[in-house]
């Protein structure tokens, strides 16, 4: 998108909207708004995506989970460790 090279849109947002706000990756996005709105809020979600392919997100003890560097929403290329905490 052309017309935005050099426009922060961290900063547009927080200004257009008014507060804070969050950039992340639409299927990240709709994994946190399933968790938000479950009533009660599950210790454990994961939300698979099928669409122009294959995505998902994961919250765990309301948190977002993500793998390597940061990334997160593409379960065809998630590599896992195990943690022994989540046992």
């Amino acid at each position: 998108l052309p017309a935005l090279v050099g426009v922060n849109l961290q900063t547009f947002f927080r200004e257009a909207c008014g507060g804070a706000t969050h950039i992340d990756s639409d299927v990240n996005c709709a994994a946190w708004a399933q968790h938000a709105a479950l009533q009660p809020q599950p210790r454990r979600l994961v939300y698979l995506s099928l669409g122009t392919g294959v995505g998902g997100g994961v919250v765990i003890d309301g948190h977002l989970m993500r793998h390597t560097n940061g990334g997160g929403g593409h379960f065809g290329f998630l590599c896992v460790e195990a943690d022994e905490r989540l046992g």
